[in-house]
């Protein structure tokens, strides 16, 4: 079977800790909606890749899972960052 989704291991990490969303959202200064996104790996509302990857190390760092593994899940999900272009961009002059 394929490895669990970012999301989906930090929201069994957080359960078996016994802390709700609210909980950590509390400890990491962030709105509940944020952990809420986090774990139903739903990123497209947190911003550019980079404050994706702050959030999910943070969180992995708090709930004291691997961050390694938890930020290469993230690399290879649907929604993770695309990896940079690097052909620039043709112009189309009229």
């Amino acid at each position: 079977s394929a490895p669990a989704s970012p999301g989906a291991r930090l929201r069994r990490a957080r359960e078996a800790r016994g802390w709700t969303a609210s909980q950590v959202a509390e400890l990491m200064r962030l709105q509940v909606a944020v952990i809420e996104s986090l774990e139903a790996d739903r990123y497209d509302s947190l911003g550019a890749a980079v404050f994706v990857r702050g959030h999910l190390r943070r969180y992995g760092l708090l709930l004291d899972i691997p961050v390694g593994p938890l930020l290469e899940a993230y690399d290879r999900s649907a929604d993770g960052p695309a990896p940079p272009s690097l052909i620039p961009q043709a112009s189309v002059h009229t």
